[in-house]
């Protein structure tokens, strides 16, 4: 048995999954892309692009408006797992909620455990840094 538990073996591993449920964690998910969203809004004033938060219960967009380009990435709670995709619809990448070892709530991304931010940066780096 793993001794690396939080708290020992008393840690209430239930009310942590409890937590960490999918629709508390898309709204921490959710809460942190707008954030990243007015964070880039207030480093590009004045420039020929923008960008645009929209949000709608179980998705949200952040969205790249200039000239001749119209980009975004969606963010939708289906189920269990938030699915992440691009101004085409193609997946970018898919989220688990879950706890960590060490009972942390984390997004796992495939086989690897992420926290929020990676995933938001994962996610919206091609859309913020794009070759400008």
């Amino acid at each position: 048995m793993s001794q690396n538990v939080k708290k020992g073996d008393d840690f209430d591993w239930v009310s942590a999954c409890f937590a960490c449920s999918p629709v508390v964690a898309f709204k921490k998910l959710k809460d942190g892309i707008k954030y990243d969203v007015e964070s880039m809004q207030s480093k590009t004033a004045g420039k020929p692009y923008g960008f645009r938060f929209d949000s709608d219960g179980d998705s949200c967009i952040a969205i790249l408006e200039a000239n001749r380009v119209h980009e975004s990435v969606t963010f939708t709670l289906k189920d269990r797992v938030i699915v992440i995709t691009d101004t085409k619809d193609k997946p970018i990448l898919t989220a688990v909620p879950t706890i960590d070892d060490e009972g942390d709530c984390i997004l796992r991304v495939g086989d690897k455990e992420c926290e929020f931010w990676q995933v938001r940066k994962m996610s919206l780096n091609r859309l913020f840094f794009r070759n400008w």
